[in-house]
């Protein structure tokens, strides 16, 4: 009994032992092939790489305008008239200053004529005039003179007037004197030293004195009230007359400015309608070259009415009208590159050389403003193209910065992770690798990369069926 039971134990530590053995060869094999797993190489994923070159960036916007010629404008009439002649046709070369149109206003030439036929009615009256001014001044002179004269004869009986004065003085001295003798010869005639006739003679000469100077005295004041009634009388006459002929020349005078001032108003009323004659010979105000006429010989234009359109072709312009937002980046002087609107269309330079500081709200169909606001430039050709059709559309690309050999790279192959910009590159070993990258200046389809990526790199680009991750191993092929 007791060998039977040593025998099963034996056989149940044998069963045990096998069984532990066979976990633990399984476990062991088990291990090794995870191991294996692990340790084995992932197969390479084939990805599309492009080189980083270094190269030239710009930032454009793209906009379509008018072609216009330098100095294009349009000639319009000046009053309502009629086309006499067309001196030009469409497409010829003009000179500045040079007639081309001559228009006819009836109504001008007629009073022209009146005009004219005043202005000689009024030199006739203005010469008449004059011969009144020099008629007043010949009268004013004479009566000076006479003046002058009256004057003269007045200083003469003043000076005989004063004669008669010391005559008088002369007289009295003479009286005074015989006076005196009298007295002296009446003491020797009351001593008895003189006749009595000798007394008597002498007093007759103190009486005949006495008598001289009376006369003398009265002499001097009837000279003397007709010298001063003589002044009173040739003064107030000599003031009537010279004020009268003072007055008579003033009043040919006045007489004379106001034809002279009518007759300028007349010349300038004259000036006015020979100019407005000489508007109706239409000439160039600039060389060019005609583009449109709009009249025939015979047809009635109005005021305003638009005749022809010429311009300068040795200038180029092209007007644009600017959204606000492209406006914003628009600045004068950026170059420009002018294409025509079609296939295999030469590229002509110019730049920016006006830039309107006001939108201009376009109105809707029905006249209402609170259209899209635009903002007027204009675009100047560095060179005559003499191909460009003015009043054509062509398309405008502004450059409005540029960069040049920079490291620049596909907007394609980058990618964004929050606010982390990076690209995938292919290392050394050929293994993905994520590079974060700092850009500038973004162009169309390319940007500049500031730090991040050097020339000779190879930026993988993005596959949105794959998902690469660090490390992954590729196989390549170039763009």
């Amino acid at each position: 009994m007791m060998e039977i039971l040593a025998k099963q134990q034996h056989k149940q530590g044998i069963r045990w032992l096998m069984g532990s053995g066979a976990i633990a060869a399984i476990s062991v094999f088990s291990l090794l092939a995870y191991t294996s797993i692990l340790q084995r190489t992932p197969s390479p994923v084939k990805v599309t790489t492009t080189a980083i070159e270094s190269g030239s960036l710009e930032q454009t916007i793209n906009e379509s305008g008018i072609v216009r010629l330098g100095d294009q404008q349009t000639i319009k009439a000046p009053d309502d008239s009629t086309v006499e002649q067309v001196l030009v046709t469409v497409g010829e070369q003009v000179q500045a200053g040079e007639e081309i149109i001559r228009l006819r206003n009836p109504e001008r030439e007629t009073r022209l004529q009146a005009q004219l036929t005043e202005i000689e009615e009024t030199m006739v009256q203005l010469a008449h005039d004059r011969q009144k001014v020099q008629a007043a001044e010949q009268t004013l002179e004479t009566t000076q003179r006479q003046l002058q004269i009256h004057t003269l004869e007045l200083e003469e009986k003043q000076l005989r007037l004063e004669r008669h004065q010391q005559q008088v003085q002369e007289k009295q001295a003479d009286l005074a004197d015989s006076q005196e003798e009298l007295e002296n010869l009446l003491e020797l005639e009351e001593k008895g030293f003189i006749s009595g006739d000798q007394l008597r003679s002498q007093r007759r000469k103190v009486r005949d004195a006495e008598i001289a100077v009376r006369e003398a005295q009265l002499t001097v004041e009837t000279e003397t009230l007709i010298l001063e009634r003589q002044k009173l009388e040739q003064s107030n006459q000599q003031q009537t007359a010279i004020a009268s002929a003072t007055s008579e020349l003033q009043n040919a005078q006045l007489a004379v400015n106001r034809i002279q001032l009518q007759l300028q108003r007349q010349e300038l009323e004259l000036r006015k309608i020979q100019q407005e004659l000489q508007d109706t010979l239409i000439t160039t105000p600039i060389n060019g070259v005609v583009l449109r006429v709009n009249v025939n010989n015979g047809e009635g234009v109005t005021r305003g009415h638009e005749l022809l359109t010429l311009g300068d072709p040795t200038q180029e312009y092209v007007r644009l009208s600017l959204s606000t937002l492209n406006a914003a980046k628009v600045r004068l002087n950026q170059p420009a590159r002018i294409t025509i609107i079609g296939p295999d269309s030469p590229v002509y330079d110019g730049q920016v050389v006006a830039l309107s500081p006001q939108a201009i709200s376009v109105s809707d169909s029905q006249g209402s403003p609170g259209g899209l606001a635009t903002v007027s430039a204009i675009i100047q050709l560095n060179q005559s193209t003499g191909t460009l059709i003015p009043g054509s559309q062509v398309n405008v690309e502004i450059i409005l910065d540029q960069r040049q050999d920079v490291v620049v790279v596909g907007l394609e192959a980058l990618q964004r992770s929050g606010k982390m910009t990076f690209v995938w590159v292919k290392d050394e070993q050929g293994f993905a690798q994520k590079r974060e990258v700092t850009l500038g200046l973004e162009g169309l389809d390319t940007v500049e990369v500031l730090s991040g990526l050097t020339p000779g790199d190879n930026v993988i680009l993005p596959n949105p069926d794959l998902n690469l991750e660090p490390g992954t191993p590729l196989e390549t092929q170039s763009s």
